[in-house]
């Protein structure tokens, strides 16, 4: 079998088994329930991943993986507070458009009960919180934002961001505008630790 081949039935079973376990969760999707949809049997899927657990290690990791890839790039001499207000958006849109994996990732984060999957997750939102720090370092370096405890900050908005769109996924900002979402956000995670003019 020619590699090419060989990676597009992997990425198609991937694709697959994602969409399954999104819907009905781990321990309701079966591997035969997987095979029906992705129209292959279950020798292939033994072959490449052994068994569910590996398939489902290999769907988180390669979803945090495109997810690690979606970095906000700032500018370090550019508009700093305008770059913070757009970090925030660009998570909070990040997470809305993938909020039932999101919603997937806090239920494994709760049950702990797969290591390799428990560190995926946490690598994704150290790597998400270390933006946040970074750009708040910045600020404070600058003296544009009080003290503040960047860690704690950073983690506060990405848990306010991941709750706003799992408990309000379709009504609560999407028919807000960004400049409405800007002076939320604005208000929410930044007036509290800007220095006055």
């Amino acid at each position: 079998m020619h590699m090419h081949t060989r990676n597009s039935k992997i990425q198609h079973i991937l694709n697959v088994a994602e969409a399954a376990f999104l819907e009905y969760g781990y321990n309701k999707t079966s591997i035969r329930f997987i095979t029906n949809k992705a129209r292959v049997n279950s020798a292939m899927i033994n072959y490449y991943f052994k068994h569910k657990e590996n398939l489902y290690n290999e769907v988180i990791e390669r979803r945090v993986t495109t997810l690690q890839n979606f970095k906000f790039k700032y500018d370090e001499n550019g508009a700093l507070i305008e770059q913070y207000l757009e970090l925030i958006i660009h998570y909070f849109e990040l997470i809305q458009k993938h909020q039932f994996f999101f919603k997937l990732m806090l239920q494994e984060l709760l049950l702990n009960k797969k290591p390799i999957v428990v560190n995926h997750i946490n690598a994704l939102f150290n790597s998400y919180e270390n933006q946040i720090e970074g750009i708040i370092e910045l600020g404070i370096d600058r003296g544009l934002f009080m003290r503040v405890n960047k860690e704690m900050v950073a983690k506060n908005i990405l848990g306010f961001l991941v709750q706003i769109v799992l408990i309000e996924p379709t009504s609560l900002f999407k028919k807000h505008t960004e400049e409405e979402l800007r002076k939320y956000f604005k208000k929410a995670f930044l007036n509290f630790f800007l220095i006055p003019n």
